[in-house]
């Protein structure tokens, strides 16, 4: 289990490490969910090898759906296939993963059980 914090400038290594080497992730996203485009590609590529779950740098934060239009932008977190949980702070978010995998859920099962730490 990892947890990877993402800044300006990233160019997504370490989270291509992260995914390559851990069996679940948890990225912490900029602002409200934003992404370079170089961390979002590799957001996609770790999501199709183990869970992802994304939350915000910002305490008690929450994640927009789609108020802005460019790569890496919230809209693309949230297609991404990422479990978006910002209500929950980097650790809570690693505990509530290892629970998760912990307890043999798929990803199906992870999205519903954590679905109350996103906005609707």
């Amino acid at each position: 289990m990892a947890t990877v914090t993402t800044g300006l400038g990233d160019d997504g290594a370490i989270l291509r490490h992260a995914a390559e080497t851990h069996d679940g992730l948890v990225l912490v996203a900029l602002g409200a969910g934003h992404l370079s485009p170089p961390v979002l590609r590799e957001l996609r590529r770790a999501n199709e090898r183990v869970p992802v779950l994304i939350t915000c740098r910002p305490d008690r934060s929450s994640m927009l759906f789609s108020t802005y239009g460019f790569e890496g932008a919230e809209r693309d977190l949230r297609a991404s296939g990422a479990i978006c949980v910002p209500f929950l702070s980097p650790a809570a978010a690693r505990v509530a993963l290892l629970c998760a995998l912990g307890g043999g859920l798929d990803r199906a099962a992870m999205s519903g059980v954590l679905a109350p730490f996103d906005a609707q």
